[in-house]
């Protein structure tokens, strides 16, 4: 085989047995079991569910001000001015809620503190309560209603499979199969296996990334020799 041709002897390691245990795939997988083993698995479900979606982040670039066009404020100015103050006060605004969101980690950390605001603001209300208070807090905040629900959903799916497959494992999920809407900060020990988890993820996301260029790559080699006359 491929890994006996590459020094490995063929055989499964525990950890490999682990992982094939998840229905996963194997970086998650692997993610979730070093996240149970640091007694941080809450976080380690976060972070998953963060990278299995895009970006929770609105382009406000996209999104149509409201109160852009308010002739009360802009009386007075010709059509150049008024545009270009409405341009400066977009700006304006897209800086403020991408500061809110940044993270010295990085775009991961800073969607784990979405995530956490998100949670927080429907505190599991459950219903129309909770989805109209999320829904709100989305469009103050400048994230995507969408793609913060599918990170719950995930979240919902990784806690019971916690509970199922890592019952030993510390924290919410392993112990009850669901997410309270508050995650205690972890002690020293485990913020430095969080730490870890967190270079994990950042560098599955490097790869993901290089694959994606070079498959793109790839494409557009081939694309190109088809378009050459023979």
């Amino acid at each position: 085989s491929r890994v006996e041709e590459m020094g490995g002897d063929g055989r499964i390691t525990r950890l490999g047995a682990a992982i094939a245990k998840l229905p996963l795939g194997v970086r998650y997988g692997k993610m979730l079991l070093v996240a149970a083993q640091a007694n941080v698995l809450d976080y380690g479900i976060i972070l998953v569910a963060v990278l299995s979606e895009s970006s929770p982040f609105v382009n406000q670039a996209d999104v149509k001000q409201k109160d852009d066009d308010n002739d009360d404020d802009l009386k007075g100015f010709d059509e150049v001015d008024r545009n270009n103050i409405i341009k400066e006060e977009r700006k304006k605004r897209k800086e403020k809620k991408k500061r809110k969101w940044s993270h010295r980690g990085g775009d991961i950390l800073a969607s784990v503190l979405a995530v956490g605001a998100y949670t927080y603001a429907g505190r599991g209300a459950g219903g129309a309560a909770e989805a109209s208070a999320c829904k709100k807090f989305c469009e103050d905040n400048g994230l995507n209603y969408v793609v913060m629900e599918r990170i719950q959903k995930m979240r919902r799916h990784l806690a019971k499979l916690a509970m199922t497959r890592l019952g030993s494992a510390d924290g919410v999920a392993a112990t009850t199969g669901v997410f309270w809407y508050l995650c205690h900060r972890p002690t020293s020990y485990k913020k430095a296996f969080f730490n870890k988890l967190w270079f994990l993820a950042y560098w599955i996301m490097l790869l993901v990334y290089h694959r994606l260029a070079l498959l793109s790559m790839m494409a557009l080699a081939l694309a190109t020799s088809a378009a050459v006359p023979k």
